[in-house]
């Protein structure tokens, strides 16, 4: 499952959405593997959220964004496991994988 968020508000209120339906696609999917990732637009605001909660986004998304990036270009078959996130340039044209915790705010393509 992907989440797009052009804008993050609540943080805590965003995650708890996310939880929610990915519990909601795991119980119509029983015996499946379920995932999730989230794209965010690489805006000031977002990259500068995401940098002063690093260890709580790296903890959420523990996935390998550019294993992601991989299996969803076809390069490989498998999607990796634990959730990951991406980020998408301003103009919602390019993804990019999120480099965690201390790198974080490097990960983002410039607006």
């Amino acid at each position: 499952m992907v989440e797009v968020w052009d804008l993050l508000l609540d943080v805590g209120a965003a995650f708890r959405s996310f939880d929610e339906k990915l519990a909601a696609v795991r119980a119509k999917l029983p015996g499946w593997t379920v995932s999730g990732a989230w794209v965010l637009r690489g805006t000031r605001r977002n990259r500068s959220l995401v940098a002063e909660l690093a260890p709580l986004f790296a903890a959420r998304f523990p996935g390998d964004g550019r294993a992601l990036l991989s299996a969803l270009d076809r390069t490989t078959s498998a999607l990796p496991p634990g959730a990951a996130l991406l980020w998408t340039d301003a103009a919602a044209t390019a993804l990019a994988p999120w480099r965690a915790a201390s790198r974080a705010h490097r990960g983002a393509p410039r607006p």
